[in-house]
């Protein structure tokens, strides 16, 4: 799917190849969330602290990415 994706997109503007990079980087992590909340629901132990934990790590990932955009 790589190869493929190389020959349709290599003639084409970058905002082109950041905007097909950004759609596939959205449906990934659209699959995982899905998957991780789907999974905790099915645990039956929904609890506040699960929740917590979720929205801490994404913004704690969010806030290590924005950090290592600022020194690259």
């Amino acid at each position: 799917m790589a190869m493929v994706s190389y020959f349709l997109l290599r003639g084409v503007a970058e905002a082109w190849k950041m905007g097909a990079l950004a759609f596939v980087a959205g449906l990934l992590a659209l699959a995982a969330v899905e998957d991780m909340i789907s999974e905790a629901h099915e645990s039956g132990e929904d609890t506040k602290w699960s929740m917590l934990a979720f929205t801490g790590g994404f913004v704690l990932f969010v806030l290590v990415s924005a950090g290592l955009e600022r020194i690259g």
